[in-house]
């Protein structure tokens, strides 16, 4: 399989590579999912309220997965203060921002939120790399303030199902999402808030960038330092109208764009016509009917 139908495989399927890794994981670690591990005598929501108790079954000093405030403090008690560099960082359910001692941590490898029930992630403002991000159905948040130290992201950030989030507000500091040679890149899927995506405003490399499902997104607006990906995916985004700005990208293999209904094809046009040198696929399909450069002349 070429790289533009690994591109159009994942755009159509966001979580497949991060399903696949997740599995090979699995074989020493359970994936920590809410009912992962062995169950017999653990503790439920309805046996402690707040729940204290670790909701992965590998928890250790590098390794937190709680699911309260008061969860984490647990986690500290057990096993100690919260580490520079952690493994991973799984929060669930709760304000992570009721909690200060997590501001310590520098760098993990997995770091996933769900749920949880602030509107910033201020919690996380001495986080400065990772390899993998998860933000996804959180339905209280309006941006990612907090993030503003994030430098390096090596394989992948997604940001998934967060109802109220508006802008990428809080990574202007982010400059590489997973290089065009590894990574998954960065995926923004059904926002339904989200107006653009031109606080990347430092973003110099990125896997790739696949965009879809997010209605209120008219204007991607301007990445003035976005130089090296793969590809630009833009999917079922119902009111988008424009391509976006991106004025020092080198030739890309994968522009496509379909299901867009509003979207002028004559905009992608545009932009591959604006790329040096470009002979990479550009793809596009169930777009605006009759919007060709050509039709419009």
């Amino acid at each position: 399989m070429n790289l533009t139908a690994v591109l159009k495989a994942l755009s159509h399927s966001p979580g497949r590579i991060m399903n696949v890794r997740f599995a090979l994981l699995a074989t020493t670690v359970c994936a920590c999912s809410l009912g992962c591990g062995d169950q017999q005598g653990s503790k439920t929501n309805l046996d402690l309220e707040p729940r204290e108790d670790a909701i992965c079954d590998f928890a250790g000093p590098k390794a937190l997965c709680r699911a309260s405030a008061e969860g984490v403090r647990a986690h500290i008690e057990e096993f100690g203060p919260l580490r520079k560099e952690m493994d991973w960082i799984i929060l669930d359910g709760f304000d992570p921002n009721d909690v200060d001692e997590l501001k310590v941590i520098e760098s993990t490898t997995e770091l996933r939120l769900s749920s949880i029930e602030s509107e910033d992630l201020s919690f996380l403002a001495g986080l400065k790399k990772a390899y993998r991000i998860q933000i996804e159905r959180n339905p209280k948040l309006k941006s990612l303030k907090g993030l503003e130290n994030l430098n390096r992201v090596e394989h992948s950030l997604r940001l998934d199902e967060n109802a109220l989030l508006k802008s990428l507000e809080g990574l202007g500091s982010l400059t590489y999402i997973g290089d065009p040679q590894h990574g998954e890149g960065l995926t923004i899927f059904d926002n339904d808030s989200l107006e653009s995506i031109e606080n990347l405003s430092a973003l110099e490399s990125v896997f790739s960038i696949v965009i879809q499902n997010n209605n209120a997104l008219e204007n991607p607006g301007t990445l003035p330092k976005l130089k090296d990906t793969h590809g630009l995916i833009f999917r079922n985004n119902d009111g988008l109208i424009s391509a976006g700005n991106y004025p020092v990208m080198e030739p890309i293999s994968t522009l496509l764009f379909e299901d867009n209904d509003v979207f002028p094809d004559c905009e992608a046009e545009k932009l591959a016509e604006s790329l040096p040198s470009f002979e990479g696929e550009l793809t596009l399909d169930n777009n605006k009917p009759n919007s060709r450069c050509a039709a419009l002349e």
